[in-house]
């Protein structure tokens, strides 16, 4: 898939569908480089959707941050979701939203939003994956499969857990953490399509060609 030309008409669903690279941006692990131009660069890459986290910045930095950010989303037809601010999703018209397990409920920010925004939720097994599924959530990062400097952790998930979200499941499950070039092969071995990336794209010495090897590999 090179874009989703007309994102806009689609519904939700049908995006979703498409997207095998979800690229996850943090300024606080792009290397001190300007968040705004590594997105542009990860998305000429071929990342195929962008998730903007940022648990440092104020409100206002944020909420201007977002700004510049789904300028560049949008025109590259990218959906931008922002992770856990329902608030500035709504402020901005972002695509959608990415709830934590902490979160405010799925159900709760479909209220905010409405039906036609997309509502992303973490889980750590298939417990939680199947209540936020009942919830209403439209996709699930489930997580982390690997060892991740991105979050603390007692013992990352493996990738079993993968096949059985498949066999659970029948909303999208983007497999998140650890996931890099030297992993990829564990998890397209369980039958999966799909990832979430953090550090592997936006810690990359050359962004850009990070995110395409990671496509080139998923597809």
């Amino acid at each position: 898939m090179k874009r989703l030309r007309g994102y806009e008409s689609l519904d939700k669903a049908k995006i979703l569908d498409k997207v095998q690279l979800y690229a996850v941006a943090d300024p606080s692990l792009c290397l001190n480089r300007d968040l705004i131009e590594v997105v542009a660069q990860a998305i000429e890459g071929g990342a195929q959707m962008v998730q903007l986290r940022d648990k440092k910045s104020g409100d206002g930095e944020f909420l201007e941050l977002t700004k510049k950010i789904h300028k560049i989303t949008r025109k590259k037809r990218i959906p931008l979701i922002i992770n856990d601010r329902v608030d500035v999703a709504r402020l901005v018209d972002a695509e959608g939203v990415h709830l934590g397990e902490e979160d405010l409920p799925v159900k709760e920010a479909r209220k905010i939003l409405g039906s036609k925004k997309i509502i992303g939720a973490s889980a750590s097994d298939i417990k939680t994956a199947k209540i936020k599924e009942k919830e209403g959530a439209d996709y699930i990062g489930l997580g982390p499969v690997f060892e991740t400097g991105s979050k603390e952790i007692e013992k990352p998930l493996g990738v079993e857990i993968i096949k059985e979200a498949k066999r659970s499941l029948k909303i999208p499950v983007f497999p998140i953490g650890g996931i890099n070039l030297s992993n990829l092969d564990q998890i397209i071995s369980t039958g999966t399509k799909r990832i979430a990336v953090i550090s592997a794209i936006f810690m990359a010495e050359d962004v850009r060609r990070a995110t395409r090897e990671l496509l080139r590999r998923l597809k």
